[in-house]
């Protein structure tokens, strides 16, 4: 049984009812505080990626590095609960980043698109429109 079908089937009932939206709103935010990580357990869980993101970097693997990089917001969003698809990674994006006029986050999940499956630096729209040039 869903949550609002407790709160709806109580509805006749003004005061339980509202025990039932406090029950609710209570669970949640339990649940929130369960899934938030500490600072030493993001350290902990990033560690690995910040170590080969500077190895990369150091040795020029910049082809290398930017798989890594279009790959951690998918990560955290992961890590945040969020359900598995396309629009967590643009949501993600949209709260995390600054906005840019450059590149939106559908821009950015289209490049990560790009670059993990077809081993493409530029989403094929874009390439499409550069006249078969890839950027």
């Amino acid at each position: 049984m869903e949550a609002w079908d407790v709160i709806v089937g109580d509805i006749g009932d003004e005061a339980r009812a509202h025990e039932n939206v406090q029950l609710v709103a209570e669970n949640r935010n339990s649940a929130i505080l369960n899934a938030m990580k500490t600072a030493a357990e993001l350290e902990s869980g990033f560690g690995l990626y910040f170590k080969e993101l500077a190895e990369c970097e150091k040795q020029n693997c910049w082809w290398a590095l930017l798989h890594v990089l279009v790959a951690l917001p998918d990560i955290c969003a992961a890590m945040d609960g969020r359900p598995q698809g396309g629009q967590r990674y643009i949501d993600w994006c949209l709260e995390n980043f600054t906005a840019n006029p450059i590149m939106s986050p559908g821009d950015r999940y289209q490049m990560r698109c790009s670059l993990l499956h077809e081993g493409r630096s530029s989403p094929k729209s874009c390439v499409e429109e550069r006249g078969g040039v890839e950027g």
